[in-house]
C-alpha cells in the first residue's frame, strides 16, 4: 500500500511540473508578437515583445536558423523589437516563424506569403491598316482630252491658210 501511495504522489508531482513548463512557455509566449502575419516574400515583419533581461532570441523560418538575424534583448528591460525580412525566394503559402526564447519557450507564428498577381498587360491596340492607296478625284483624267484639244486647235491655227491672199 505504501508503495502505491509512492508511485501515485510522484505521478503527480511529474503531471505538475509538466503542466508548470507548459504553463509558463505559454505565458513567455503571450508577452511576444510578431506582425503583419501575411505579406509578400521579401517584405518585413516586426518581432517585439518581453523576455529575460540581457538575453538572445532565436528566430527561425520554418525550422531553420540562420534565416534571420538573432535578436538582442535590452539589458535592464528584456524588451526586444525588430524588422525581419521574409526571404525573396519564399514561396506562397504557409510559413512558420519560430521565436526561441531563453526561458525554453517556442512561439510559433503563422506567416502566409501572398502570391503575387500580375495585373493583365494591355495588348497593344492593333495597327491601322491604312486604305488602299487612291489618287484623289482631281479631274486629273479631264486634261489629258483637253490638252489634246488644245494641241489640235493650234496645229490647226498653224496649218491655215490664209484665204485672204
Amino acid at each position: 500500500m505504501k508503495v502505491r501511495i509512492i508511485v501515485i504522489g510522484l505521478l503527480l508531482v511529474v503531471s505538475m511540473l509538466a503542466f508548470a513548463s507548459v504553463a509558463s512557455a505559454q505565458s513567455a509566449c503571450s508577452a511576444v508578437d510578431v506582425t503583419p502575419l501575411s505579406g509578400n516574400a521579401g517584405s518585413s515583419v516586426y518581432a517585439s515583445g518581453t523576455t529575460l533581461a540581457d538575453s538572445t532570441i532565436q528566430v527561425e523560418w520554418d525550422g531553420a536558423t540562420g534565416v534571420f538575424p538573432d535578436i538582442s534583448t535590452d539589458v535592464s528591460t528584456g524588451e526586444f523589437g525588430v524588422n525581419l525580412t521574409i526571404p525573396a525566394d519564399a514561396t506562397p503559402g504557409e510559413h512558420t516563424i519560430t521565436l526561441l526564447l531563453p526561458s525554453e519557450a517556442s512561439c510559433p507564428f503563422t506567416f502566409t506569403v501572398e502570391a503575387v498577381v500580375t495585373p493583365p498587360t494591355a495588348a497593344a491596340p492593333a495597327a491601322a491598316v491604312p486604305a488602299p492607296a487612291t489618287l484623289p478625284n482631281t479631274g486629273f483624267f479631264l486634261i489629258v482630252p483637253a490638252a489634246g484639244l488644245v494641241a489640235a486647235g493650234m496645229g490647226g491655227l498653224m496649218f491655215r491658210r490664209h484665204s485672204n491672199h
